[in-house]
C-alpha cells in the first residue's frame, strides 16, 4: 500500500521528487533509438564478461564444497 503524501517526511518527498526526476531523465535518455542500440552493445558484450565472473564464481563454490568434503586425516597430512 503506497502512504499518502501528507504522511510523508520531507526527506522522503525529496528522495520521491528526485527519483521521479532521474527516472524521466533516463526516460529521455534512451527513448532514441541510437541510445537504444548503445545500450544493447554495452550489455553484449558486459555478457561474456559477467559470465566468466560467474563460472569463476562457481569454481570457487566446489573448491569449497570439496574442502568441507575432505577428511580430517587428509587436511592434517597436507598441513604436516
Amino acid at each position: 500500500m503506497v502512504p499518502d503524501d501528507e504522511n510523508i517526511e520531507p526527506a522522503q518527498v525529496d528522495c520521491k521528487i528526485a527519483l521521479r526526476n532521474s527516472t524521466m531523465k533516463l526516460i529521455r535518455a534512451f527513448s532514441s533509438q541510437e541510445n537504444q542500440l548503445k545500450l544493447k552493445k554495452y550489455d553484449q558484450s558486459r555478457s561474456t564478461e559477467l559470465e566468466n565472473i560467474r563460472k569463476v564464481f562457481m569454481q570457487v563454490g566446489d573448491l569449497y564444497d570439496q574442502k568441507l568434503s575432505a577428511p580430517l586425516e587428509e587436511v592434517n597430512a597436507i598441513n604436516a
